[in-house]
């Protein structure tokens, strides 16, 4: 099992933000505007959270655009799926690893592919330019996952977001996020069942017709149907 201080070594190797399970050179960084008032910092987030301020958090973190390389970005998505972690989902250190040797009898990366569950929709699979060691390390995650909640039946968005945190964080993190978030009580943040999922993007598509232009709407739709 890696441990804390391994993990952050590799870390550190980056020339980057990146996890070294991403390979940054096809990713564009596009620079804040040298007009643009300074970027807000992890403790400013941190501040309004705990003294419960979820609204003035939510309207700080939609007027600050971070790089997409920026440090704070694995720090932020840590810290907002952690809001969400409560003591029935809380895990210990360890836990991850743990899961890992039940599921593949072993903490080491196989060059084996991983077999996903069910629940993942393959036309979903997005790698957002994550390294072949990241892609196994994407799957496995999943498969962990869906090992530990048996109830979720069909969820194509849990492969692209793992895939995502796995830009800014550790896996064994990336695990926690995960299942924070599938967890979650007061909201749904992933839908876990097909029903539900046709529902979240039939209202999305409502809202966008009603509140964006119809010019604006018919240029996004385009590329979608042409993927189709």
């Amino acid at each position: 099992m890696p441990s804390v201080l391994e993990e952050a070594a590799v870390e550190q190797e980056q020339s980057n933000s990146y996890t070294s399970l991403v390979d940054s050179t096809g990713i564009t960084v596009v620079p804040p505007s040298p007009s643009s008032k300074p970027l807000k910092t992890i403790g400013d987030v941190t501040s309004l959270l705990q003294q419960g301020r979820k609204q003035d958090a939510k309207h700080l973190l939609r007027n600050n655009a971070w790089p997409v390389d920026s440090p704070i970005r694995g720090q932020l998505w840590s810290l907002l799926c952690m809001q969400h972690q409560t003591k029935s989902n809380s895990m210990s250190d360890g836990f991850y690893w743990d899961m890992v040797n039940q599921v593949f009898g072993s903490t080491e990366l196989s060059d084996k592919p991983i077999s996903l569950p069910p629940f993942v929709e393959p036309s979903h699979c997005q790698l957002y330019y994550l390294t072949h060691k990241g892609r196994s390390v994407a799957d496995r995650v999943v498969s962990v996952l869906g090992y530990a909640c048996p109830d979720i039946v069909y969820s194509p968005t849990i492969y692209p977001i793992c895939a995502l945190l796995l830009h800014y964080m550790s896996e064994e993190q990336c695990y926690h996020c995960m299942a924070s978030l599938v967890a979650a009580k007061e909201k749904t943040f992933i839908t876990q069942t097909k029903l539900l999922y046709e529902v979240t993007w039939k209202t999305v598509m409502q809202i966008c017709k009603k509140h964006v232009r119809s010019e604006d709407f018919a240029a996004n739709l385009r590329p979608l149907a042409h993927d189709e």
